[in-house]
């Protein structure tokens, strides 16, 4: 029973969902332990006999009633405990009653809750003498089932604090079991939703096998159409094949053609391989070409001479006043000018003498002579450089004769490519010569600084100012090996004659000029523009070094005629 009592907690939490609380339930009555005294008359409605079976039946009844009670505490997890409990105390109950009803044949005995107790049968009262011997053991019984009353009302308290924790959990249950019955409604409130929405999703099904039924109408015709295109297709498919044969002897024809085909380009491969063969063998004759060019040119300029004097005679000025027969230049003669003399008169004094004095050299220049006409004749030195020579120019003369137009060319009003000066066309050249170079081999490295030497000291004209050309300080050095180099000059590295323009015009400007009784604006410093070409052949690995200077000098006159 305490083993069923200890686990009844456990199976009420997992049975409580099929468990009712009782609706009469009502505590045992005290067990009464005193017991009336035995009568002695026979007639009497209490005897000893019977009272101590009366007893006897109160303690079983209340016993049963109890454990009753607390069968239904222990087992209420399932009805089938609670039947099992019910017949046991039956079997209990019919094992006492005959042996109580031999004595009192005749009284009929009551139990604590009132329940008449049937009369024994006739076969009882034959055997009841028998049984009045055992009456004695049956007090001594009796005795014994007192103190087991006692230990009875001592469980019976510890039942009544099982019963009320019985009656808390049973409490719990009832609490649980609202919270099922809530929890149900709401899942049937749920059930009855999903049922709702099953409904409309199946009106809507059907609505969709309708449509699906009248797409199906509209297949079954288009499979029609189409069976018929496809009978429409097998005649075509025939006429197909009747020209896929046609192609197929097409095709055969066209692999034979492409079959030459194959034949010419091979042919036509090992001609490209001769022609490549050829480019390679006149790729080779021309770099030994320009080297006997280079070799040729140079020996040119050296049987004319590596250092020729040009003159070039200036037009006059308006408001010059020169005899025009100071000067002859001779029709059939380009190198000679003639300088008419004062006129002396004799010795004797009779005869007035003209003397004529005939100057020689390389190259004279008219006064008509264009830009272009004294360029022709200094190009061929300009080339020199690229074939890694060291070229220099002078412009030399008087001051307003013509030297920084010859060099510079046209500037303000004057400035168009008839006036541009020998600096610009020879950077031009350069760059036209470079180009044409690189599809023999060769690559250059250009760059371009411009100086001035001004009262013995060396200025950089490509600063950013006037002011820095002054700060800046310059000394000329020289190497071991015969060259010339100058420190703290600006080096401006050019790749086409278009960026070369922008460095003549800072360097003019940085120039130092003043106005002098010969020019309004005379130069007074000797201006150097060095062109430095450094070349390198990508087929034979030479390289090659070159530099072109383009000399401005100042003005030639004396002292007292310039008073500078």
């Amino acid at each position: 029973f305490r083993s069923l009592m200890h686990r009844a907690p456990l199976s009420v939490s997992n049975a409580s969902s099929r468990l009712k609380a009782p609706t009469n339930f009502k505590r045992p009555p005290p067990i009464k332990t005193d017991l009336p005294a035995k009568s002695t008359t026979p007639g009497s409605t209490p005897t000893s006999g019977s009272s101590s079976a009366s007893a006897k039946a109160g303690v079983i009844s209340k016993a049963a009633t109890l454990r009753s009670t607390s069968g239904v505490v222990a087992t209420r997890t399932t009805t089938a405990t609670t039947g099992l409990a019910t017949k046991k105390r039956k079997a209990d109950a019919a094992d006492l009653v005959p042996s109580i009803a031999k004595k009192s044949p005749r009284s009929t005995n009551t139990t604590p809750s009132g329940a008449a107790v049937p009369a024994a049968p006739a076969v009882l009262l034959e055997v009841h003498q028998e049984e009045e011997a055992k009456l004695q053991t049956l007090r001594t019984e009796l005795s014994q089932k007192q103190d087991r009353i006692g230990d009875l009302n001592r469980r019976k308290q510890e039942l009544f604090a099982q019963v009320t924790q019985a009656e808390l959990n049973i409490e719990d249950l009832i609490r649980n079991k609202g919270d099922l019955e809530e929890r149900e409604k709401t899942s049937l409130e749920m059930h009855d939703m999903e049922v709702d929405s099953i409904q409309s999703q199946k009106d809507m099904l059907e609505v969709q096998l309708q449509s699906t039924q009248l797409q199906l109408s509209q297949i079954n015709e288009d499979i029609q159409r189409l069976e018929e295109t496809i009978r429409g297709q097998d005649v075509q498919m025939k006429d197909l094949e009747s020209a896929k044969t046609s192609l197929s002897e097409d095709l055969q024809l066209s692999e034979q053609q492409l079959r030459d085909r194959v034949t010419v380009i091979g042919n036509q491969r090992d001609l490209i391989e001769r022609n490549k063969q050829r480019i390679k063998y006149l790729a080779e004759e021309s770099v030994r070409d320009e080297e006997i060019r280079k070799k040729l040119h140079n020996m040119i300029q050296e049987l004319k001479g590596n250092i020729r004097v040009f003159c070039r005679v200036r037009p006059r000025l308006e408001s010059e006043k020169v005899d025009e027969e100071a000067l002859h230049f001779a029709e059939d003669d380009e190198t000679s000018i003639t300088v008419a003399g004062a006129s002396e008169m004799s010795v004797d004094g009779q005869r007035e003498q003209n003397r004529e004095y005939r100057f020689n050299f390389d190259r004279v220049f008219k006064p008509n002579a264009l830009q272009h006409e004294v360029f022709q004749e200094i190009s061929q030195l300009v080339q020199s450089a690229l074939d890694g020579y060291k070229v220099c120019i002078f412009a030399y003369g008087q001051t307003g004769s013509g030297k920084t137009f010859t060099m510079e060319g046209g500037k303000g009003s004057q400035r168009s490519d008839l006036n541009k000066g020998m600096i610009p066309r020879a950077v031009d050249q350069i760059f036209a010569s470079i180009a044409r170079l690189q599809q023999k081999g060769w690559s250059y490295a250009v760059s371009a600084n411009f100086l001035e030497i001004y009262n013995e000291s060396v200025r950089d004209l490509l600063a950013t100012s006037s002011a820095a050309a002054d700060e800046s300080k310059c000394d000329i050095k020289h190497g071991m090996h015969g060259d010339t180099v100058i420190t703290n000059v600006t080096t401006v590295t050019v790749s086409s004659a278009v960026e070369v323009d922008p460095l003549l015009v800072r360097a003019s400007q940085n120039r130092a000029v003043a106005e002098t009784k010969c020019n309004e604006r005379s130069s007074r410093s000797h201006s150097v523009f060095q062109l430095k070409l450094v070349g390198t052949n990508s087929l034979t690995q030479q390289s090659i070094s070159g530099q072109l200077n383009l000399i401005d000098l100042a003005g030639s006159e004396r002292l007292d005629r310039k008073s500078t």
